[in-house]
């Protein structure tokens, strides 16, 4: 089985094209309280790694929030 699914911007991702590679999976919604809390650490690691240079790429799997709810949400945390 290979999780695959749409970004914001409408393009496909699929774990396979990462094959090899580290790989964030990090299950996420704008409701969960948690989830919001643990962003600004997870933006901290994304930012340290990638200035890096590390081969580590981030994933955000969000399935009840709609597109838009999800990039407003994202912008309004500075993700």
């Amino acid at each position: 089985m290979t999780l695959t699914g749409t970004d914001l911007d409408g393009a496909a991702w699929s774990a396979a094209d990462h094959r090899g590679q580290v790989v964030v999976i990090n299950v996420w919604g704008s409701w969960c309280p948690p989830c919001v809390g643990e962003m600004p650490t997870l933006q901290q690691v994304w930012a340290n790694v990638s200035g890096g240079k590390l081969p580590v790429s981030f994933i955000g799997v969000d399935v009840r929030d709609s597109p838009e709810s999800a990039a407003a949400f994202l912008h309004s945390q500075q993700v």
